[in-house]
């Protein structure tokens, strides 16, 4: 890739040849690595153990597939140049970088967006909860989803024509001011933590009451709880946008290290705790509530054989 001349003259070649293409890459496809392994091992067991494949189970696939679409496009991203400082790229390289990160923007939201529905079916599943309770999780969960939506629309109807976000031959073209799509994309980040946390906190209170040991209560809220990561990562996601508005160096001060490492965390923490907890947590709510419910027959009814309930009988009101 050619530098501009003027480029040249005003920066050391040593900032010119600043990237930040293998801090954004690596964090990305490790994690991203570790996801699809995750899946493929909860989808082999649901499909040839369990037999027994749900909607959440669907999601899940989906937001990997958004996710491994996201991670291909910020590949090529950063071949192109993103991760180098704009004056370092020519115009045709520098336009590419622009309109590959905003089209994987979308993807990106999507991926981290759609697994949040696998884990309220799996926590409604799980632990069925009250009817208000359960309105209110999926509540939490769609006005999330419609939060993203608007965000992807504010970023793809920023400019208009929209090509101009990425097209510097248009002119006269018409713009928003960016600080509206970052104070909005900083309100989905954060909505996107606390919703994450919520989900994480909400069954490890219910698995925290549970008669069982300490061991076996703490590995089951490590396994369900993963989400607080993805909190946190949010979080650190959100102090990272500001670097949208530097238009002069876009390609450089808004890296999508943090963006794609939340992003794998997230994934990660999703499947990762569906897979790895949803039958052995409903084992033991099966077989715990079902030991106190024979307790309680068999001293209210002593000449009475005690008549245990099927698994499948057993309801969990929160």
């Amino acid at each position: 890739m050619s530098s501009p001349a003027s480029a040249s003259s005003e920066h050391s070649p040593e900032w010119l040849a600043e990237n930040k293409g293998a801090n954004i890459l690596a964090p990305m496809w490790a994690l991203t690595m570790i996801t699809t392994s995750t899946v493929i091992a909860r989808i082999y067991i649901r499909v040839k153990i369990v037999k027994n494949v749900g909607f959440d189970d669907w999601a899940i696939v989906v937001g990997l597939i958004f996710g491994l679409v996201y991670l291909g496009i910020t590949t090529a991203n950063v071949v192109v140049g993103y991760g180098r400082h704009a004056d370092a790229l020519d115009l045709p390289h520098l336009e590419k970088a622009i309109l590959l990160n905003t089209i994987g923007f979308v993807f990106g939201i999507l991926s981290f967006t759609i697994p949040k529905i696998a884990v309220a079916i799996m926590l409604t599943r799980i632990l069925n909860p009250s009817k208000f309770h359960k309105y209110f999780i999926f509540s939490l969960v769609g006005f999330t989803a419609s939060v993203a939506i608007v965000c992807i629309l504010l970023l793809m109807t920023e400019c208009d024509p929209p090509a101009a976000q990425w097209d510097k031959s248009i002119k006269n073209a018409t713009c928003r001011d960016i600080w509206i799509l970052i104070d909005f994309a900083v309100f989905t980040g954060a909505l996107s933590a606390f919703v994450d946390l919520y989900l994480a906190i909400y069954p490890s209170v219910v698995l925290w009451k549970l008669n069982m040991s300490v061991k076996k209560r703490l590995a089951l809220m490590g396994a369900l709880g993963l989400g607080s990561i993805a909190a946190a990562m949010a979080v650190i996601k959100c102090t990272q946008l500001k670097g949208l508005a530097d238009a002069a160096d876009y390609t450089c001060e808004y890296s999508v290290y943090e963006y794609g490492a939340s992003l794998g965390v997230e994934i990660t923490g999703v499947n990762g705790s569906v897979f790895s907890s949803r039958h052995m947590a409903a084992g033991y709510l099966d077989k715990y509530r079902s030991r106190h419910r024979r307790h309680r027959l068999m001293h209210s009814h002593p000449s009475t054989p005690a008549r245990i309930p099927r698994p499948q009988e057993q309801r969990y009101k929160l």
